[in-house]
């Protein structure tokens, strides 16, 4: 479509951040400038940690210098430099006039209050729509958005829902106000390819009825070369391609995005290995979660979550879990780990029944490791990498190894730099969070590994990575691993076999 106006402009904008341990500072974000226009959608790419989400925080006003940020340049918003406006000023602006829908869902909602309340409270705040009319809006949206059980999904609590559910939700939230800029950072990562379709109807139905300006932030390039306007590629917090997307980019963009553009997921050729007995076994498990008016009495409802499950992992095979957003994947993987407990079933690990709530998830530490949706909720926003990698060293390895040589060697294998050691989780950016995370959780030695939509957030040049390491590692340590997705290309990559799960029922179990 025709752009109608520039909305807001960036000029020569650079972000850097202060490391006191080492009295240095590292830019994250180097002279950058560009403009949105009215109605438009502007696609940003790039590896993890290039400095997308930097960006969409800037224009937030959400990158602050009490966190050792420093930031100069213009955003120019009406007639406003944005950076100049003080917390009161930009508080009239987010949300009615600027809207974001963060990569980490979970830690943009309140976990003590109902999600309906909160979209509600999203809403009144910026307009005299009343209750009933607002309630209506967001069922909707919903419908659009194939949230089809409205009341159920309105009045949950946020840890009662899954990351693609709690995506979506934000998504509303953030733009049923009709701001004059929506910045989506990451805003499919955590949704399967039928439901992301739905993303991006509602999306343009937002742009093309209300002139809403998007700024699309994503490491999947291919994505949006399906839906954007514009596309700007950022490399280390650099621009080095800014093109429109009229179908010929491909031969117009510099050798950097050509590359980018041309990596593919390759399909494994790995064969699960069979066992005597395998690691872990799970046995009709079924689980429930029931809704109360006045704990634990007037039971309101009971919502199925996992019904009758039944499967084997092997030792040093990379299983797939696969299913749509809401499924009941990740709630499978909390009752491996016991997070939660099963209604009913067995689950036998190592040969030993740990059923019951005896076996303590501190005792499973040292055998199952798992890594969650959410990276930023995983990590201690007080502790820098370095004291996070050491508490986990202090427990698993013996007293004499150089700790300092154990951390760089985590990082080099989940590819991030030793100046990540320093920073503070709120100074990384998504993907390099999960790595983060990653890497702690080889620290630990783990018999089993347990990936939650862990390789969703990465760009595709990182997820190659991160395939080849676990293919090297499952090798040389006898690794099990399960591998929690909603995307078959990479499940297809990195799994032996792979079982689909749909609204809580295994619907197919069989390799590759």
């Amino acid at each position: 479509m025709e752009a109608l106006s520039k909305i807001i402009t960036l000029q020569h904008i650079y972000v850097k951040v202060n490391s006191p341990a080492s009295n240095s500072q590292t830019t994250l974000l180097e002279d950058i400038s560009l403009c949105i226009n009215q109605g438009e959608i502007l696609g940003i790419t790039g590896e993890s940690g290039s400095g997308k989400s930097m960006l969409g925080r800037t224009i937030m006003g959400l990158v602050s210098i009490k966190k050792g940020f420093v930031v100069e340049g213009k955003v120019v918003f009406e007639n406003q430099n944005l950076l100049t406006l003080s917390e009161n000023e930009l508080s009239k602006i987010r949300g009615a006039q600027i809207s974001i829908v963060f990569e980490n869902p979970s830690s943009a909602f309140n976990p003590l209050k109902k999600i309906g309340k909160q979209i509600l409270e999203s809403i009144t705040v910026h307009n005299k729509t009343s209750k009933s009319e607002a309630k209506k809006q967001i069922f909707e949206a919903m419908d659009a958005l194939d949230l089809i059980e409205h009341e159920r999904v309105f009045n949950a609590y946020p840890h009662e829902l899954s990351g693609g559910q709690l995506q979506r939700l934000l998504l509303i939230s953030s733009s049923i106000n009709r701001p004059k800029i929506l910045i989506l950072d990451e805003a499919t990562s955590q949704l399967d390819q039928t439901t992301i379709e739905k993303v991006i109807v509602y999306i343009n139905h937002i742009r093309n009825k209300f002139a809403t300006s998007i700024l699309f932030i994503s490491h999947d390039l291919k994505l949006l070369t399906s839906l954007s306007d514009r596309i700007i590629m950022i490399k280390d917090g650099i621009v080095i391609d800014s093109f429109v997307n009229n179908g010929k980019h491909f031969t117009t963009t510099s050798p950097y995005t050509q590359s980018y553009l041309n990596q593919n997921l390759s399909q494994g050729q790995n064969k699960y290995i069979i066992t005597s007995e395998p690691v872990l076994v799970l046995k009709n498990i079924n689980k429930s979660f029931s809704k109360y008016l006045i704990y634990p009495f007037l039971k309101l409802s009971t919502n199925d979550v996992l019904k009758d499950i039944n499967f084997a992992l092997n030792q040093g095979e990379i299983l797939g879990i696969m299913g749509p957003s809401g499924s009941g994947k990740s709630t499978l993987a909390k009752i491996i780990v016991k997070m939660t407990a099963p209604d009913s079933g067995i689950i036998r690990l190592l040969g030993n029944d740990i059923s019951d709530l005896t076996t303590t998830q501190k005792q499973l530490s040292s055998i199952i490791q798992m890594l969650f949706q959410d990276a930023h909720a995983s990590l201690n926003p007080l502790q820098k990498v370095s004291q996070i990698f050491s508490d986990v060293i202090k427990v698993h390895w013996t007293k004499d190894v150089n700790k300092e040589e154990i951390m760089l060697e985590a990082l080099a294998n989940v590819s991030l730099s030793p100046d990540i050691l320093d920073r503070y989780p709120n100074e990384m950016s998504g993907g390099q969070k999960h790595r983060v995370c990653i890497a702690r959780a080889l620290l630990c030695k783990p018999k089993i590994l347990i990936l939650d939509e862990s390789l969703s957030a990465l760009d595709i040049v990182n997820q190659i990575k991160m395939i080849e390491l676990f293919q090297k590692l499952r090798t040389q340590l006898n690794l099990s691993i399960i591998f929690i997705a909603h995307d078959l290309r990479l499940s297809q990559a990195l799994c032996d076999r792979i079982i689909t799960i749909d609204n809580g029922k295994m619907v197919e179990y069989e390799p590759k």
